[in-house]
């Protein structure tokens, strides 16, 4: 990892168009890379809510935000509730993750790593279990989670996406 003094602060309303922009030039590559799930799904008004209904998280180097991650005790309005009953650990209050990004140009230097372990680390004190959701075409990403223990729930759709559940005791 490059030595780069780096920031990790939660952000707020002001930080929106930072946001935005970071999630734009991810989704931008990760359609370039035949992933479009995220151009899809990731609206301004997305973007907002989750600023506004969860705890949002920004690593920055300097003043430009590079890398983020969102932290919510809300089940993803995608979700579908009767799918609860696949999960492993029966938390009432499990912790999900999302928007776990890092912006193109600071990829591949443990940053991803960094925001996730530091979310697990807050999610330990509320939550038995974290969960979160990845495109399956995304075998990379699904990698990523199996690599850092998360373990695959049984396949549940959501919508018409094909998309992997995933689940990580914290205890």
């Amino acid at each position: 990892m490059s030595k780069m003094l780096e920031e990790l602060r939660q952000l707020n309303i002001s930080d929106f168009n930072q946001l935005e922009k970071l999630i734009t030039s991810c989704s931008d590559w990760l359609s370039s890379e035949g992933f479009d799930n995220w151009k899809e799904y990731y609206t301004s008004e997305i973007i907002m809510k989750k600023l506004l209904n969860s705890i949002v998280y920004g690593l920055f180097v300097g003043k430009e935000l590079i890398g983020c991650i969102s932290i919510s005790n809300v089940m993803p309005v995608y979700s579908i509730s009767e799918d609860l009953k696949y999960y492993t650990f029966q938390d009432k209050n499990p912790t999900h993750l999302s928007m776990l990004a890092v912006s193109p140009k600071y990829q591949k230097q443990g940053l991803a790593t960094k925001l996730l372990e530091f979310s697990e680390k807050l999610a330990r004190k509320k939550s038995k279990a974290i969960r979160l959701d990845v495109w399956k075409k995304n075998l990379d990403l699904n990698k990523f989670y199996i690599k850092r223990g998360y373990v695959l729930v049984p396949e549940i759709s959501a919508k018409d996406e094909d998309i992997n559940y995933y689940e990580k005791i914290v205890k």
